[in-house]
């Protein structure tokens, strides 16, 4: 890896942070794909997890007050961590043209979600059948791809919680994802010293952007912070499709 490349994965780092905190997701669908475009995209999955991880963690500690509210969480999670060992084990099984179509799938997915006009809200007896089912196939996701955005962020819209509430869920289960994901990736050497190195350096930036986004937060609308998103997104989808033609 070039210095130029480290440079660029820092300031994508930087700003996808902040969004992260902002917003509730956004880090390693903002990362993913552009990281993806300069290095080989398992390399750019164990990059961004421990940064991602500090990311979620602080923001799951933040607002912690929260959980009492998140009735399907704690069997959503459950089932997300063994989904996770379960797609970290196949990481390094998936082609590399097989992984960038996942990506760009992941990716229009969660575009349409966000721009649909369709929503739904579930029952709580409803919600809690469902939970074991769908966090699992968000764990599997999120050990794969490092992404679970568009699996866990529809599910937590439709069981009717507050704002705080949602990005708390979220957050909760993307850190303990994250540590089955990073468990079976050191026990099996997926890291090589420099995805390792790098992704530890992310760490710092992650916990400097927690306050920033915050202060951020209170100042403008989320709603239209979210569009911005959407449009990188966008952005980010339409470069892997001219990857994978």
């Amino acid at each position: 890896m070039t210095s130029d490349q480290f440079l660029l994965i820092l300031v994508i780092a930087g700003l996808a942070a902040v969004i992260k905190s902002i917003a509730g997701f956004g880090y390693p669908l903002l990362m993913l794909p552009i990281l993806a475009q300069i290095i080989d995209v398992v390399d750019a999955v164990l990059i961004i997890a421990p940064s991602n991880l500090v990311l979620n963690f602080g923001i799951a500690w933040k607002l912690r007050e929260h959980r009492e509210r998140a009735t399907t969480l704690n069997v959503f999670m459950i089932a997300g961590i063994v989904g996770s060992v379960v797609g970290t084990l196949v990481l390094p099984l998936i082609p590399e043209q097989a992984f960038r179509l996942l990506l760009f799938a992941i990716l229009v997915a969660f575009l349409f979600n966000r721009l649909s006009s369709f929503s739904f809200t579930m029952t709580d007896p409803t919600a809690k059948r469902f939970a074991p089912l769908v966090g699992g196939v968000a764990g599997v996701f999120q050990g794969a791809t490092g992404v679970s955005g568009p699996v866990v962020t529809p599910w937590f819209l439709s069981v009717d919680i507050d704002r705080d509430t949602f990005i708390f869920a979220i957050a909760s289960f993307f850190t303990l994802t994250q540590v089955g994901q990073l468990g079976v990736a050191a026990a099996g050497d997926l890291f090589t010293q420099s995805s390792l190195l790098i992704g530890l350096a992310l760490i710092p930036l992650s916990l400097v952007s927690l306050p920033i986004g915050a202060a951020i937060r209170e100042r403008i609308s989320v709603t239209a912070f979210e569009n911005l998103v959407i449009g990188l997104l966008a952005v980010s989808a339409l470069t892997l499709l001219v990857r994978l033609l």
